[in-house]
């Protein structure tokens, strides 16, 4: 059994605990619980003893963060261009929206800011795939109610 999690802002141990906790609760009774290695859980059925792997992979190994975090890392080891980009793609979200009280509905928790910053990255490195992506969102907005669409699409829908 594969368990992959992001650590968000815990340590690995914390992650593995919580993770233990839920394991428990479902009748997994493990007692030792090592992350990104084949934990061994041993239990009866029917009268027949039984071994089940458990794998947990709390990421990324070596820092807090998530999913995006060891992405980000790695499309900024491709080269000099990618880290560049994922360098600026963090400073911009950083010190643009984070510092300003003006956003109140938006990147208000840290992991909301992290994929922020990994969204520039990925528009910045395949824009055309990015925005395919969001098509059916943006299909699924009610444009026609704002003011700025209306007056750009007036002729139009007068001749509809």
């Amino acid at each position: 059994m594969f368990i992959i999690q992001d650590r968000d802002n815990a340590e690995i141990e914390t992650a593995l605990e919580n993770i233990k906790f839920v394991l428990n609760e479902s009748g997994i009774n493990i007692q030792n619980l090592n992350n990104n290695a084949l934990n061994s859980w041993n239990f009866e059925s029917e009268g027949e003893n039984y071994t089940t792997g458990i794998i947990p992979i709390i990421l990324p190994f070596d820092e807090q963060g998530a999913i995006e975090t060891l992405l980000m890392k790695a499309i900024s080891e491709s080269s000099q261009e990618e880290k560049y980009i994922v360098d600026e793609a963090n400073k911009y979200i950083k010190s643009f929206f984070i510092p300003e009280a003006k956003l109140k509905r938006y990147l208000t928790h840290e992991r909301e800011v992290l994929k922020a910053k990994f969204s520039a990255v990925i528009s910045v490195t395949n824009p055309d795939r990015s925005t395919a992506t969001f098509n059916t969102l943006l299909m699924s907005h009610s444009w026609e109610e704002k003011e700025e669409v209306k007056k750009h699409f007036q002729l139009l829908n007068k001749l509809l």
